[in-house]
Order: C-alpha cells, then sequence, then structure tokens
C-alpha cells in the first residue's frame, strides 16, 4: 500500500521502484488511477500486486 496524506501531488518514495514497474493496480480510493505512474494526487492511497 502506497499513500498521499498531504492536500499535495507528489512522487512516491519507494524503494526499487523499477521492480514496481509491473505490478499491478489492485484499489485505490481515486476511480481513473493510473496504474503506471507512481505519483500520487492528493489523498490518494493505491494497493499493487507485485510477482516475483
Amino acid at each position: 500500500m502506497i499513500g498521499n496524506f498531504t492536500g499535495e501531488t507528489v512522487p512516491a518514495e519507494i524503494d526499487d521502484a523499477a521492480g514496481w514497474s509491473g505490478a499491478e493496480l489492485l484499489l485505490t480510493n481515486l476511480p481513473g488511477a493510473s496504474s503506471g505512474s507512481l505519483t500520487l494526487a492528493p489523498w490518494q492511497a493505491v494497493v499493487y500486486k507485485r510477482t516475483l
């Protein structure tokens, strides 16, 4: 799970971001969210599934 707890659009800062590029977006609180972006809208939360 990745969450943005601010009122600003921010890039997600995660370790091994390149390894998450093919992850499947399972859940988000914003309709129409892109599965390929690691930039989060204000108050956005996402849950990804990554297969190793």
